[in-house]
C-alpha cells in the first residue's frame, strides 16, 4: 500500500482550511482501514476487478479497494458531496492512483448504465431511511457472480476493561448524538437482515473492533474527533454541557483514566457482510 500511505503523507496540504470533519474522515480510517481491508480479503476482493465504492467520502474506502484490484483493476467512487469529491480526487493524484475516479452522485437517484464485479461500502447504510431498498437497487449494478460488500459499526458496543467511568460517557455522548441525526447505531447487527429483505443470498459476516490502550496509542485523538463532530448536537440537546466534554482535555483524560485503571477500550464493534448476486 506504498502509494496510498504516501497519500496520506500531503493530508495536512490537500485539505487545508476545509471542513474539520474530513480530517476526522481520515483520523478514523488510520483505525478502520485494517478492518476494511481484512473483509475485502476475506470476501474475494481481487486482482482486475472493477468495483464501485458507495459513499466514498474523500476517498480512504476507495483506496483501500484500488490497493486490492491492483493496476489491472479499476474503482469508482461515488458520493453526493461535491467538496469531498474534490479532495478525494487531489488525495489520489497526489499518491498517483490513476486507477481510481470520483463522481458526484445521489444515491437516492443513482443511474449509472454499467455494471461492476462488486460495490462496496463502509459506514453509509445505517444513514440511509430504507438501507434495504438502497441495497435493492444496488444489485443491478453488480454483473451476474458479482459481490456486496458492506461494513458497519454498532455504535454503542465499545467497552473498556475495567470499566472507565469517562468511556462510559463517551458511548453514551455518541449513541444518543448519532439517534438524534438518524443514524441507525446498529446497523452493524442488522447488515444479515438488511441482506436478505434486499433479497441477496444469506450473507456472510465477520466482526471486529480496535483495541486503545496505553499511553501513546493516537487512538484518544480519534475518540475526541468523533466526540468534536457530533457536539452542536450533543450541547444543543442537552446530551452533555461544554464543561463535561471540554473537548480541549478529553483526550488527555481518557488516556489518564485508561492508565490509572490499567484498562484497554474495545471500540465499537465492525460487523461486515458480503454475499454474491
Amino acid at each position: 500500500m506504498i502509494a496510498y500511505q504516501s497519500c496520506q503523507a500531503y493530508e495536512a496540504y490537500i485539505l487545508g482550511s476545509q471542513d474539520e470533519e474530513y480530517r476526522r474522515l481520515i483520523l478514523q480510517a488510520r483505525y478502520t482501514n485494517r478492518l476494511t481491508e481484512s473483509l475485502f480479503a476475506r470476501a474475494g476482493l481481487s486482482s482486475g476487478m472493477r468495483v464501485l465504492d458507495i459513499g466514498c467520502g474523500v476517498g480512504d474506502v476507495s483506496m483501500l479497494a484500488a490497493d486490492a484490484v491492483g493496476s489491472h483493476g479499476s474503482v469508482v467512487g461515488i458520493d453526493h458531496s461535491d467538496s469531498a469529491i474534490k479532495i478525494a480526487r487531489q488525495r489520489v493524484r497526489v499518491g498517483n492512483l490513476p486507477n481510481i475516479t470520483f463522481e458526484e452522485h445521489n444515491l437516492n437517484h443513482l443511474d449509472l448504465d454499467e455494471q461492476f464485479d462488486a460495490v462496496v461500502g463502509r459506514m453509509i447504510l445505517s444513514e440511509l431511511s430504507d438501507p434495504a431498498q438502497s441495497l435493492r437497487r444496488l444489485v443491478r449494478l453488480v454483473r451476474p457472480g458479482g459481490l456486496l460488500i458492506f461494513q458497519e459499526a454498532d455504535l454503542g458496543s465499545g467497552q473498556a476493561f475495567p470499566q472507565c467511568s469517562l468511556f462510559e460517557q463517551y458511548q453514551r455522548w455518541l449513541v444518543e448524538a448519532s439517534t438524534v441525526l438518524n443514524v441507525d447505531v446498529d446497523m452493524g447487527s442488522k447488515l444479515y437482515s438488511t441482506f436478505c429483505k434486499a433479497g441477496l443470498s444469506e450473507p456472510n459476516l465477520s466482526c471486529e473492533s480496535e483495541v486503545i490502550a496505553g499511553a501513546m496509542s493516537k487512538g484518544y485523538e480519534w475518540l475526541v474527533e468523533n466526540i468534536r463532530s457530533l457536539a452542536p448536537v450533543i450541547l444543543e440537546r442537552g446530551i452533555a454541557s461544554e464543561e463535561m466534554l471540554n473537548l480541549d482535555t478529553l483526550g488527555d483524560r481518557l488516556r489518564d483514566e485508561v492508565l490509572t485503571q490499567g484498562s484497554v477500550l474495545h471500540t465499537q464493534r465492525y460487523v461486515g457482510a458480503w454475499a454474491r448476486k
